[in-house]
């Protein structure tokens, strides 16, 4: 293979695996089960705020310690991220797409919040 189409191929894959973009806003999934679960609820926004700190903010529903919004910030690192909620942690993951963001808990393997970018 020629080196310079090994060199773009890499480029590629590499930019592609660096291209995530955390900020933007979404829209709560409906699927989380706010009988047992701290749910997101209408729409949630991620800014980014330099040199790599996010801010998320969010209405909540459920089971969420009487909160009714969240909001914090933290570094993420490429596709993962946490915040903390009511000193709980709760894990982000953003989809290879960037289109969707996944929040769990260690609270509960089943609780399960997901939001789509509008």
């Amino acid at each position: 293979m020629h080196p310079t189409l090994i060199f773009l191929l890499v480029v590629s894959i590499v930019g592609s695996a660096q291209s995530q973009t955390w900020a933007g806003t979404y829209t709560a999934d409906p699927s989380c089960n706010t009988a047992n679960c701290c749910c997101f609820s209408g729409q949630i926004v991620v800014i980014k705020t330099p040199p790599n700190t996010y801010g998320l903010t969010s209405k909540v529903a459920g089971m969420c310690f009487m909160f009714t919004s969240i909001s914090g910030s933290t570094t993420l690192t490429g596709y993962t991220g946490s915040l903390t909620m009511s000193g709980v942690p709760i894990y982000l993951q953003l989809s290879p797409d960037s289109r969707n963001i996944t929040a769990t808990s260690p609270l509960s393997s089943t609780c399960i919040a997901r939001a789509t970018k509008v």
